[in-house]
C-alpha cells in the first residue's frame, strides 16, 4: 500500500505509521522493508535534527526487527522535506569550499531563533539563496567522505549543539549507506540537511589547519579513556558523540574525532604533550 506516503512527515500519524512499518518488517523482513521504504524517505533525512536517521541507524545495528520497524515509522514521522533539490550547475566538490563561502559573504548570519533544531533548519531552507548553493556541490565517489569531514570540522570550530548532529548524522547516514540504491541522490539530500544545519546556527567560521591541530595536541588521544568517560555519562548527545567520534576513528584515524570526544567528555589532554 502507498498509503503510507501520504503520512510522511505527520506527527500524528505515529500509530499507524508503527503498525504499518510492524506488519512490514514482519511480511517481508527487515532488509526489503528497508529498501523498499527508505527511496521516499531521502528527502526528509534531515528531519528532527537527523534524530530520524540516528535511531533507524542504531536500530540496524542492533539487527533488532522490531527497532527497525519503529524506526522506520519514527523516520517516516519526521521525514519532512526541506525542500525540493534545484537544479543548478555544480561547481564544486568540496562541501566545505561552499560552505565556508557562504560564512564569508556574511549572508547567513543572522540565525533563527525557533524552538527545535528542525524548525531552524526549514527557516534557512525556505530562504530563495538556499537551494542554489545547495547544487553548488559536485557529486563524485569521495562526497560522503568529504560530507563527514564537514561535519567533523564544523562541530569542532563551534562546539554547537546543532552541529554535533550533523556529526552523528552523517555517521547514520553512512552506516545506512549500502541500503540505497541511488547514493548520488542520497548525498545530494545528506548535503541539503547538513547545509540547513549549518546556516541555522549563523553560518560560523571554520578554524584554519593550524587550530586543528593546535586543538588535537592539546586534547586527550587515549581512546579508551574516552569510551569509558562516554560509556558512563547520563547525557545521550554526550554519549552518542563519543560513540561516534570512536567509530569514525577506527575507520579513518582521523585524530580530530578524539580531540572532540575527549572536548565533549571533558577528558583533559595527555599531560605527556604538555
Amino acid at each position: 500500500s502507498k498509503n503510507w506516503i501520504t503520512a510522511i512527515g505527520q506527527r500524528d500519524a505515529a500509530t499507524e505509521l508503527r503498525d504499518y512499518f510492524a506488519r512490514q518488517v514482519a511480511g517481508t523482513g527487515t532488509d526489503r522493508a528497508l529498501r523498499s521504504h527508505l527511496p521516499e524517505l531521502m528527502p526528509g533525512l534531515g528531519g528532527a535534527g537527523f534524530h530520524g536517521v540516528i535511531r533507524l541507524a542504531y536500530a540496524v545495528e542492533a539487527r533488532s526487527p522490531s527497532q527497525i520497524a519503529a524506526g522506520l515509522a519514527y523516520l517516516a514521522q519526521v521525514a519532512n522535506p526541506l525542500r525540493p533539490l534545484a537544479k543548478v550547475e555544480a561547481t564544486s566538490n568540496s562541501p566545505e569550499e561552499i560552505l565556508e563561502a557562504s560564512s564569508r559573504s556574511g549572508e547567513w548570519r543572522d540565525a533563527p531563533q525557533a524552538e527545535l533544531i528542525d524548525d531552524e533548519m526549514r527557516i534557512v531552507a525556505s530562504k530563495p539563496a538556499f537551494g542554489a548553493l545547495v547544487s553548488q556541490l559536485v557529486i563524485d565517489d569521495f562526497t560522503q567522505r568529504h560530507l563527514e569531514s564537514c561535519a567533523l570540522h564544523i562541530y569542532a570550530s563551534t562546539n554547537n549543539f546543532t552541529a554535533l548532529h550533523g556529526v552523528t548524522g552523517m555517521n547514520a547516514l553512512s552506516n545506512l549507506r549500502p541500503l540505497f540504491d541511488d547514493t548520488l541522490l542520497l548525498d545530494q539530500y545528506a548535503f541539503q540537511a547538513l547545509a540547513a544545519a549549518y546556516l541555522s546556527v549563523g553560518a560560523p567560521s571554520f578554524w584554519s589547519v593550524d587550530r586543528y591541530d593546535e586543538f588535537i595536541g592539546a586534547s586527550s588521544s587515549d581512546a579508551s579513556a574516552i569510551g569509558a568517560a562516554g560509556a558512563q555519562t547520563d547525557d545521550a548527545h554526550e554519549a552518542k558523540i563519543v560513540y561516534t567520534a570512536l567509530q569514525e576513528y577506527q575507520s579513518t584515524a582521523n585524530p580530530l574525532y578524539l580531540a572532540v570526544a575527549s572536548r565533549a567528555t571533558g577528558i583533559a589532554g595527555d599531560e605527556s604533550r604538555c
